[in-house]
């Protein structure tokens, strides 16, 4: 795979302005992982002549809804589905909330981490110019858990045992989520973690995230936070996890569906294929209770 044509291609774009690129055929793609269309700012895909190996890259372009952050799983879908190195920019509008602009630090943690476990070169855009890449810099906070794995099984087997007696209720990813607590405090407090209650906002590229739910160990002072799913956001399998990994040590993205009802069966195959590579990293545990 051509890395370094991406960058070398980001740095071309940089140099000469959107100009550069005005000449390509753009086509409108699903906002997340499939084929269908999923909301008002469907973002558009292009192919990029390679200036290293003159194969095709894949470029996509969305506008940064601050409240509605889309990209990244749609970067890595056409990513995954070309099996090739991306590039994802991010368009700066009126509708983007400018005091949610990334520091340097921000900046430096999600695009080295969009890069080390998907390979997709994340830019803003504002105006004509792109914006700064940093990859390669420390985007990982502190240790692994080292009974991540082993929180996962007790975490499963305490959700299983309540969702089969009728003890979760499943009407929105909200009353699911308010539900866990008292489900998972005693497989939780078996490997030292408690409840933190309920995270404030955490800036991040261009939006904020806060975790559903959040837990500390108060020995190690390692944190652990808890995506909630029900039926909603298959199409965007790991933006939430991504996210989360820039303020804590590990994830657990936690799916109970109410009904069996999923992606295509492409999409949901390429969405394997990125959980993988995030849990591949030792930090995220995808878990579905069904």
């Amino acid at each position: 795979m051509c890395q370094q044509g991406v960058l070398a291609a980001i740095e071309r774009i940089q140099a000469e302005g959107l100009s550069g690129i005005s000449g390509l055929a753009w086509a409108k793609v699903a906002d997340g992982f499939g084929r269908r269309g999923f909301g008002r700012y469907n973002p558009e895909l292009a192919s990029l002549h390679c200036p290293i190996c003159h194969e095709a890259l894949p470029l996509i372009r969305r506008a940064l809804i601050s409240e509605s952050f889309n990209l990244p799983d749609a970067a890595v879908y056409q990513r995954l589905v070309a099996a090739r190195p991306a590039i994802a920019l991010g368009h700066v509008t009126e509708k983007t909330t400018s005091s949610r602009r990334p520091t340097e630090s921000v900046r430096g943690k999600w695009q080295s981490l969009l890069w080390d476990v998907y390979h997709v070169a994340f830019v803003d855009v504002e105006g004509e110019h792109l914006g700064a890449l940093s990859v390669g810099k420390p985007w990982a906070k502190g240790a692994i858990p080292p009974t991540l794995q082993p929180i996962v099984a007790d975490c499963g087997a305490a959700l299983a045992s309540a969702r089969a007696e009728g003890g979760i209720p499943l009407q929105s990813s909200n009353t699911t989520r308010d539900a866990l607590p008292a489900i998972l405090a005693e497989p939780m407090a078996r490997h030292g973690f408690v409840y933190a209650g309920k995270e404030a906002p955490v800036p991040m590229f261009w939006w904020q995230h806060a975790a559903d739910l959040a837990y500390q160990n108060r020995s190690s002072g390692l944190s652990l936070a808890i995506e909630v799913k029900v039926d909603e956001d298959r199409e965007h399998p790991i933006n939430q996890p991504l996210a989360d990994l820039l303020s804590h040590n590990a994830v657990l993205n936690l799916r109970i569906p109410a009904r069996g009802a999923g992606l295509e069966h492409d999409a949901a195959r390429h969405a394997k294929q990125a959980e993988k590579l995030l849990e591949a990293t030792g930090r995220v545990a995808f878990l579905v209770i069904e």
